[in-house]
């Protein structure tokens, strides 16, 4: 049987579960339905502050009609540049009240990078925080008489409102109460405009469409069993897809409460979750690896949390084992891509991942419900389970392509599936595995290399807290793997001891052939390694 005969994965689903299809309803459908039944409910819990669903829609309205004013309305563009703040939330249902679409970046992108950002979304307006504004105000002013509409960190914090300022504050805009604003929005626009990874060159946007955005959202309220007005926890970024989804997006879906603590530091992240309980989180596993660290947490800490999530990163078996104990509940893998809207595979309720024996690679679970996976050759045809190849997605949650980028829509999103670029398989099962991609694969001797599989090994050594691993040239092999290591605190082990023991566990044309110590490794804002900064 090959990857894309049948869906054997669907045994894996729990009893009573059935596939999602496109349900022809957007996320204001819902976000609108919770206000009308319960307006009183928390929609944001920010330090002291919180916000009612009746409020958040008033405020939206409020930055609609600003921004209505200013000349935008459907299919303009809003772009975003905030931290974990309740900000995000009032700019993201304002732009969709008019039809709009969000375009969230990063707040971390340099002033050259979010030049670039802003000229590729053709950004009609940008809601900004005030310290962002210090850094990049030359940037910003190239919008012209564009409309710039500045928040701060304290802004919704539970401090005495503070609305003076000039008309360009969001503070001051949502104290201003306005008639409702509403657009009525086709499932097949686009919802938000979302920056790729840019882990190997210049991020593009892809086009998530209403119907992508609230598809996806319902696959994480089904999978992990949300209930309506659940506590959702933000410990990703929510200017990343994993945030946006799995926080903001099923926050509107459920109805939920969702806690922001502005940015993710550990000790006042644990301190939310102390005081509010949340159910559900998605994160990258550094986030988890921070929350490890902290001296006085406990599994008590986590109690409230059925399951946690990692997802945005690849995790390595041993370091999920370790912090599943760490925390008293396991941590499961969801596999996704900025170009799939979130979510495609997971770990379905109350199962253990499977390891891959031969790469050490962690399972990335069975695609979620309504989507099918499929590994194909280079001649784009079925493997069986097993084989390696490249991951292809069809489903929902499938972006509508690249803003403004022809060749590259049709080139990764031709036919009407995603080709990923991951590489990986599926075993007899139904499980799938991903081992890296296809770009930094490494050619030595005309052996295909893949470089998670040499970082794995490596990461079972008790000295090395994190490896990367990329190609190098070599005058008879053609490539060879080098290693940069990060080491334990306190730590001491030598490159040729480290290059010896990648010796004795992988075969003659896997382990490295250099090895260099790093304090750290360079990561995009999300989390993920850029193998492309090294060497």
């Amino acid at each position: 049987m090959s990857a894309g005969e049948g869906r054997p994965w669907t045994a894996w689903y729990p009893d009573g579960d059935v596939d999602l299809a496109a349900s022809g309803l957007t996320l204001m459908d819902h976000f609108g339905a919770t206000v009308a039944r319960q307006p009183g409910r928390v929609a944001v819990r920010y330090f002291d502050g919180a916000i009612t669903y009746a409020e958040l829609d008033a405020m939206a309205d409020s930055l609609a009609a600003h921004l209505r004013d200013a000349g935008l309305g459907p299919a303009s563009t809003v772009a975003l540049m905030l931290q974990n703040n309740p900000a995000f939330l009032v700019a993201v249902v304002a732009a969709w009240k008019l039809g709009a679409v969000a375009a969230p970046l990063s707040p971390l992108a340099t002033s050259p990078e979010l030049s670039h950002l802003l000229d590729e979304c053709d950004a009609d307006a940008v809601v900004i925080l005030d310290e962002l504004l210090q850094v990049h105000g030359s940037r910003v002013s190239r919008l012209r008489d564009r409309p710039v509409v500045v928040t701060t960190r304290t802004d919704f914090d539970g401090s005495p409102a503070q609305v003076g300022g000039d008309a360009t504050s969001l503070a001051r805009i949502v104290a201003t109460r306005v008639d409702p604003v509403a657009t009525e929005l086709d499932p097949a626009w686009p919802a938000v405009f979302v920056p790729t990874s840019g882990t190997t060159g210049m991020s593009k946007f892809t086009v998530n469409t209403h119907a992508n955005v609230e598809f996806d959202a319902s696959v994480y309220r089904q999978w992990a069993r949300l209930r309506d007005g659940a506590v959702v926890l933000g410990l990703s970024p929510i200017f990343h897809v994993t945030g946006l989804i799995g926080h903001v997006a099923v926050t509107l879906r459920i109805g939920a409460t969702l806690v922001l603590t502005h940015r993710v530091r550990p000790d006042v992240v644990l301190d939310a979750i102390r005081r509010h309980r949340p159910e559900f989180t998605i994160a990258v596993i550094t986030a988890y690896i921070g929350l490890a660290e902290l001296p006085d947490v406990t599994p008590d800490d986590f109690a409230s949390f059925r399951e946690l999530w990692s997802g945005g990163a690849p995790v390595e078996p041993d370091v999920a084992a370790r912090l599943g104990e760490r925390f008293g509940r396991p941590i499961h893998n969801v596999y996704g891509l900025t170009e799939a809207t979130s979510a495609v595979a997971a770990v379905p309720r109350g199962l253990r991942t499977p390891v891959d024996e031969d790469t050490r690679t962690l399972s990335i679970g069975v695609p979620v419900f309504g989507t099918t996976v499929r590994i194909v050759g280079e001649d784009g045809a079925d493997l069986a389970p097993g084989e390696v190849g490249e991951i292809v997605v069809s489903g929902p949650q499938v972006a509508a392509g690249y803003l403004n980028k022809p060749m590259s829509t049709a080139e990764v999103f031709g036919g009407g599936r995603l080709r990923t670029g991951d590489v990986g398989f599926m075993d007899a099962d139904g499980w799938f595995y991903v081992i890296d991609r296809s770009k930094d694969m490494i050619s030595a001797s005309g052996f295909k290399v893949w470089p998670r599989e040499i970082e794995a090994a490596l990461m079972t050594h008790p000295h090395v807290r994190e490896a990367a691993v990329v190609a190098i040239p070599d005058q008879y092999r053609g490539q060879s793997p080098k290693a940069y290591v990060v080491l334990e605190p306190d730590a001491s082990v030598s490159e040729y001891e480290l290059i010896e023991f990648s010796r004795s566990i992988l075969a003659p044309t896997k382990y490295p052939r250099e090895v260099e110590f790093v304090a750290e490794l360079p990561r995009t804002a999300t989390g993920k390694i850029r193998r492309s900064a090294l060497g």
